[in-house]
């Protein structure tokens, strides 16, 4: 996987893609230290046409209760 962020969205690219075949990703982030919500969505693309393009995008919203310094909190990624 190829992966550059910016403004808030990460995006990864791959020149190639077997069905059914994608390696995870896995994405760490730093959770805010006030409570509250993190929104995580993840949408897939292809250049081929997609006979079921409704389950290409998925969101996951993980509640911040309280962070502790030095705590991480890794979001669920959707695969495809």
């Amino acid at each position: 996987w190829d992966c550059s962020y910016m403004a808030g969205t990460v995006i990864c690219s791959r020149p190639s893609l077997g069905l059914e075949a994608a390696p995870l990703i896995l994405l760490s982030v730093t959770a805010p230290q006030d409570p509250g919500s993190i929104v995580n969505r993840a949408e897939v693309r292809a250049v081929e046409a997609d006979p079921k393009p409704e389950d290409n995008a998925a969101t996951a919203t993980t509640q911040v209760v309280s962070m502790a310094a030095d705590h991480r909190l890794y979001l669920p990624l959707v695969l495809k």
